[in-house]
């Protein structure tokens, strides 16, 4: 195996493992929630709004953001379904390609991997938007219950929530489809085809 510099291992690594990460993430998202999910999911609410000293007033907040979770994502249909699992295919593609690389060395794999990272930026932009839309829904439909409670400051911190849970989504999907970019532009330069083909 001929000597590969640090950013072209650092590259493969990377790729293997947000690949393989977005993969199984995307595959989760897919899913649609059955009844027992979402009994799951009640039950692990009850026990975190006891941990507030207006555990009611919370756990009603926290029933009613999964519903609207749940809601948003049914609602969304089968399209957010397909881009998940398109995303989970290519990001899978991107993880076993690195493999591949690893041992084959060949510059078909890596226009490959890049393609397929780029494929797969594309695609989590698209699943990044509805998840923010679902994000939304869900701060808002909680929010509102502790507001209508008359939860002490539950007023005055929806816009704030609102804002942090959007900001976090946003940035969230900045970071990862930035990656896969960043991927798909080292696979695919000069550098690495003059590297292979040595």
């Amino acid at each position: 195996m001929k000597h590969t510099p640090i950013v072209f291992r650092v590259a493969l690594v990377g790729a293997v493992v947000m690949g393989a990460l977005v993969s199984c993430t995307a595959l989760q998202s897919a899913r649609v929630p059955t009844q027992a999910v979402q009994e799951e999911a009640g039950t692990g609410l009850r026990w975190l709004a006891g941990l507030t000293a207006h555990s009611k007033a919370h756990e009603a907040a926290l029933k009613a953001s999964t519903r609207a979770t749940f809601t948003a994502m049914a609602s969304l249909g089968s399209l957010r379904r397909v881009i998940a699992l398109a995303l989970s295919f290519t990001a899978c593609m991107v993880c076993a390609g690195a493999i591949f690389m690893r041992m084959s060395m060949r510059m078909k794999m890596a226009r490959l991997v890049g393609t397929m990272a780029f494929a797969t930026a594309f695609l989590r932009t698209l699943q990044g938007a509805y998840e923010l839309i679902i994000a939304q829904r869900a701060a808002k439909a909680g929010i509102q219950v502790l507001v209508a409670a008359d939860v002490p400051q539950a007023s005055e911190g929806a816009e704030l929530t609102v804002w942090m849970v959007s900001t976090f989504s946003i940035v969230w999907t900045l970071v990862v489809v930035g990656t896969f970019m960043l991927l798909g532009s080292y696979w695919r330069s000069p550098a690495v085809s003059q590297l292979l083909e040595d």
